[in-house]
């Protein structure tokens, strides 16, 4: 690879991890440093994503699994 391609890569892989940070409403130093505390941080850190993340993806598993219904 040449360096102008390395960059280009670099730029998109920051680009994508600030997306994933606003999608998640939390920073990548704030998580990690979240993953280095003690355990009642990291039960803290897992009531948030399942109460943040997990129900987005509940809900759109419930929908694509609803059952069509035609009126008639």
């Amino acid at each position: 690879m040449k360096i102008h391609e390395l960059v280009v890569e670099m730029k998109m892989l920051e680009r994508r991890l600030t997306l994933y940070e606003e999608k998640y409403g939390i920073l990548s130093e704030n998580f990690y440093q979240a993953l280095q505390t003690p355990l009642i941080l990291r039960w803290l850190l897992w009531c948030f994503v399942m109460w943040k993340i997990w129900p987005a993806c509940y809900l759109k598993y419930i929908v694509s699994c609803a059952p069509v219904v035609i009126s008639s």
